[in-house]
């Protein structure tokens, strides 16, 4: 039995068809996030995309130092 963990994690923004390239055990698994229904690892790797596009915004919307002429 092979674990496709960090597989999983890898391609969950690679792919659309990410879970099709894995043999994930599903509820057998200590990993399986019930409540999203997949891998606790693609459930993280979601959460980290939207925090780095929350902070993107973030930055964008910051004052540049090239916007304050001396």
């Amino acid at each position: 039995m092979k674990c496709p963990l960090f597989y999983t994690g890898w391609l969950e923004h690679e792919s659309e068809d990410s879970k099709q390239h894995t043999d994930c055990l599903q509820e057998e698994c200590a990993w399986w996030d019930k409540d999203n229904g997949q891998c606790g690892v693609a459930t993280l790797a979601n959460g980290m995309w939207i925090l780095d596009q929350l902070v993107t915004g973030i930055v964008n919307k910051m004052p540049h130092e090239a916007q304050f002429p001396k």
